[in-house]
């Protein structure tokens, strides 16, 4: 696990926005009743790690369900996510296809290329769509994601590069922090909130203001995402 993050399911919904029910049924499958007989559903993401059955997700992993969550989200079925996403496997030799270095960079050719004989609307209006598949995808991948040598993601930095908070898993163990410190954005935000004041919370850790307001801004649009309002109400002069 050194070096590929760890995160429960917990964890992986709070990050990237997929529902816990979704990130359970893509990573340990599930059963179904089909014309009255018990049927399986195999994991769409297949996790590298478990522990007595549990899957551990790594950061690969979060990439790739952000991707399938957002095809889903789409109107594109869970039995053409399966397909295209076991097609993609064989195409680019990888157990995470949609989080590949050549989907951030060609993604639409990537699924054009193995949806030969799926009949599905959805997905096939999103990446005939140039700029829908653009505006949709590419966000998720384009300015936010760092890939090493061998075109797995190395380091995602949700708010882009201009700002200062990354989820590296080479650092406290995927979790996020402002960059330079390594300080957690959980800590720093809570300290502003009990502090009131970002410049003291800044002298305190010895970091910089601004990568304490980062770490601010960054949990308060998890809070805002998981219950739909900002749980942290810090406002700057």
């Amino acid at each position: 696990l050194v070096g590929k993050g760890t995160y429960t399911v917990g964890d992986a919904s709070r990050l990237t926005r997929v529902p816990e029910r979704s990130i359970q049924r893509w990573t340990r499958g599930y059963r179904y009743r089909h014309h009255g007989a018990w049927r399986i559903s195999p994991p769409v993401v297949q996790p590298e790690v478990s522990f007595d059955g549990v899957p551990v997700l790594t950061f690969t992993d979060l990439i790739e369900l952000r991707v399938l969550h957002i095809l889903r989200s789409k109107g594109v079925s869970h039995p053409t996510i399966r397909t295209a996403s076991e097609r993609a496997k064989a195409l680019l030799n990888t157990t995470h296809p949609f989080s590949h270095a050549r989907f951030k960079t060609d993604g639409r050719a990537v699924i054009l290329d193995v949806v030969e004989g799926i009949r599905d609307t959805a997905l096939l209006d999103l990446v005939r769509d140039q700029f829908e598949f653009q505006a949709v995808v590419a966000p998720l991948l384009s300015d936010v994601l760092d890939y090493d040598d061998t075109e797995t993601p190395r380091r995602w930095w949700p708010l882009t590069h201009k700002r200062l908070v990354v989820i590296d898993p080479q650092r406290r163990f995927g979790q996020p922090i402002v960059v330079k410190e390594g300080l957690p954005t959980r800590l720093l935000a809570r300290a502003v909130a009990n502090e009131g004041s970002a410049a003291s919370v800044a002298w305190w850790y010895e970091a910089t203001e601004q990568a304490v307001r980062d770490a601010v801004e960054y949990e308060t649009s998890l809070s805002r995402r998981a219950a739909g309002r900002s749980l942290l109400t810090i406002r700057f002069p």
